[in-house]
């Protein structure tokens, strides 16, 4: 009984933190490219505030050119696949690969494929000095 009700309350402080939490970035996106905040927790991470949850989708066809992350990002990629050029070199990330976006480093991102590309990924928040 106490692990149903533990449970009960887990999934309600989840589903009140996604509804609560604003559902885009503040920042103007372009066509083909959202961002959806899915929850947040603080975090025991020296340095680090909360930790924020996001699922990033580009469409077919969409791509978001030089854009800087403000915070470092883990990613990992769910679903199609994506063209990432930074620093002159070219990478393809696939459904399944995971890896850091780090905080200032710009880079762009294009989807050639036929299916959206898919990034779920936590965003570490700094705290502020």
């Amino acid at each position: 009984m106490r692990r149903l009700t533990r449970a009960s309350l887990m999934t309600l402080v989840g589903l009140l933190t996604v509804l609560l939490v604003p559902s885009g970035e503040t920042q103007q996106l372009p066509p083909g490219v959202k961002v959806q905040v899915l929850g947040e927790m603080g975090s025991k991470i020296p340095g680090v505030e909360k930790i924020v949850m996001k699922r990033f989708t580009l469409d077919p066809g969409a791509k978001l050119e030089n854009f800087t992350p403000t915070n470092t990002q883990l990613c990992t990629a769910s679903g199609g696949e994506a063209t990432v050029t930074m620093g002159g070199k070219t990478i393809v990330r696939k459904a399944g690969q995971a890896w850091v976006e780090e905080k200032g480093v710009t880079f762009s991102i294009e989807n050639k494929g036929k299916r959206p590309f898919v990034d779920l990924f936590f965003e570490l928040i700094e705290k502020k000095a």
